[in-house]
């Protein structure tokens, strides 16, 4: 039988970096000890911690009422895989300033968003990131709850996805290429606030285009049903209007749209100026280049960690909002060369 490896202590890291076990509890646990550091010795104390895989004793801290230098992270488990790329933002903004994330999922259900957040408060987490898509209004009552959002929600500190950033330089392009007709196609699951954001700003930016918003409900339906309903919307919306630049929901629509032109003699972007959101790996490689908004996730990663550490500081501060600039990435399927 193999014998339990040996609980790594905050002596043996200090031996290893070559300072006092004061100084590596003042990186690792944040104690009130009035030890100097420099950043370079901090960064390869944490580095020595990984390298001997440290375990802090989170139990121990919070039983003597110490920070436990834990985040909690409600996802939405159903939201796009690109968010597991803001999930990876948080958690490296989390690593630099020495805190480690719990993580839980809830989608659609503010009584399962609750359960949740008690079990992650039951952890000893200084503070809670959580999701927009559904908010329970208990957790109005817990200063150090941030919310990730798109638009501003009452009562709570947020960090924003300004779509409207995005979305005004890609029609600027649009305009510099000669195109007049812009469109905007987002799912039809209105109840979330990042549907009613790109509404609102592409509302805001094109104001004699309000009517040409075309909503496509995907639920319950594979990748194929998905290309049938772009092809409806092709025949049925754009074709007609005579629509020359389209914005989309995500990247994936953008790449289906671009493969059903050719069947009906058409081309992109000679025909049709067409832009996606979450700048996928594969919008770079595709033929043409897909044109894309990038959510910007590493800044909203550190804004999230940020606002994060300054509610534990201060949690009965008035709430505040902190905007993310999207941003749009130019490439072959908007650009007429």
């Amino acid at each position: 039988m193999r014998a339990e490896s040996k609980r790594v202590r905050l002596i043996d890291i200090a031996a290893r970096a070559g300072v006092s076990r004061g100084t590596v509890s003042a990186v690792l646990n944040g104690t009130e000890n009035g030890i100097r550091f420099s950043r370079t010795k901090a960064e390869e104390i944490r580095k020595i911690a990984r390298e001997l895989d440290y375990i802090p004793n989170f139990s121990a801290r919070v039983l003597n009422h110490l920070p436990s230098k834990t985040i909690g992270m409600q996802l939405d488990s159903e939201e796009s895989v690109s968010h597991f790329l803001l999930l990876r933002a948080i958690e490296r903004a989390a690593e630099r300033v020495g805190y480690r994330l719990l993580i839980a999922g809830a989608h659609h259900s503010p009584e399962r968003q609750m359960l949740n957040y008690r079990t992650l408060r039951q952890h000893g987490v200084d503070a809670v990131i959580c999701h927009s898509n559904v908010l329970h209004d208990g957790l109005r009552d817990d200063g150090t709850v941030v919310v990730f959002s798109a638009e501003p929600v009452a009562g709570f500190s947020c960090v924003r996805q300004n779509f409207h950033a995005g979305f005004s330089a890609a029609i600027e392009q649009f305009h510099r290429e000669g195109r007049r007709n812009v469109a905007l196609v987002t799912s039809g699951h209105l109840q979330f606030d990042p549907v009613r954001a790109r509404h609102r700003a592409f509302a805001e930016l094109v104001p004699e285009a309000a009517e040409q918003i075309y909503t496509i409900d995907v639920g319950g339906v594979d990748s194929s049903g998905v290309r049938e309903k772009l092809a409806v919307m092709l025949d049925q919306f754009l074709i007609p209007r005579r629509i020359d630049a389209v914005l989309l929901q995500n990247d994936s629509w953008a790449l289906g749209l671009i493969g059903l032109l050719p069947e009906r003699g058409l081309a992109c972007p000679r025909d049709l100026s067409i832009v996606g959101y979450d700048n996928s790996y594969f919008s770079g490689c595709c033929t043409p280049a897909l044109s894309t908004i990038e959510a910007n996730f590493d800044a909203c990663g550190e804004a999230l960690v940020a606002l994060a550490l300054e509610r534990i500081r201060n949690p009965e501060a008035p709430p505040r909002s902190v905007d993310v600039d999207t941003l749009f990435l130019a490439r072959e399927s908007c650009l007429m060369l």
